[in-house]
This record gives structure tokens, sequence and C-alpha cells, in this order.
């Protein structure tokens, strides 16, 4: 048993484990970039149509060449097992996505310089974090 009396900082380290991109059969459609001024973070639409058969979740959104010095706000950590590594990565369908259907993420990012962020998105699906 652990008994914790005070407040503690923990690291956590995940990876993904993504067995398939699916990136080819998935368009994606980008919004213009939104300030918040409350926040002071920077939000897109994205926008993912599935061209292709149903693709199995859960299925997740890696950043690929993502700008240096910008954060994806809520990220679930960067990329290990699938080359490129190091992209940072969020959910976007826990249950997968039906052939023909369209699912639309916010994105958040965080960045003295401001935009525009550069990426390239890739779709993985796979058995989640491990």
């Amino acid at each position: 048993m652990l008994l914790i009396n005070a407040p503690q900082s923990v690291v956590a380290n995940f990876t993904l484990n993504a067995k398939t991109n699916v990136t080819p059969q998935l368009t994606t459609q980008l919004s213009g970039y939104r300030y918040n001024r409350l926040t002071q973070n920077y939000s897109q639409g994205l926008t993912v149509t599935n061209n292709g058969t149903a693709v199995n979740g859960p299925v997740y959104v890696a950043l690929d060449s993502f700008t240096a010095g910008a954060t994806l706000v809520a990220a679930l950590g960067a990329t290990q097992c699938t080359a490129p590594t190091g992209s940072p990565y969020v959910l976007l369908s826990t249950s997968g996505i039906d052939a023909g259907q369209s699912l639309t993420l916010t994105l958040q990012f965080s960045s003295p310089a401001g935009p525009p962020f550069v990426y390239t998105p890739r779709y993985l699906t796979g058995s989640g974090l491990q």
C-alpha cells in the first residue's frame, strides 16, 4: 500500500502501438486558424473522410513534421512504434470510421510564434496505449 500525504509529480510514458497506417484511404480537410485570447492557444478544425472500407478503432492522428517550437495541446504522447517516430498524436475515434463517414476534430496549438503550423496528418489504428 502506498500512502501519499502531499502533492507529487508523476511522469507517465506511453507508447502508441499502431498496427496499421490507414492514411491512404482517408482524406483530410483543414480549416483556418482561430486564436483564443483566454487560453492563448490557436485552434484548427480537421475533417477526415473515409473513402475506403470501414476502419476499426481506435484511430489516432499523428502530426508528422510538426512545426518546431509549437505544441499540440492535449497530445497523448509521441509516436514510438511506427516511423516516423516522435510525432505528437491525439485520439480521433475510439470506435473507428465507417466507409463514407466524416469526422471532425478540433486541434489546439500553443506557440509563441503563432501560425502557420505545418504538419502532415498520419492516421493510425491499433491496440491503443500500453
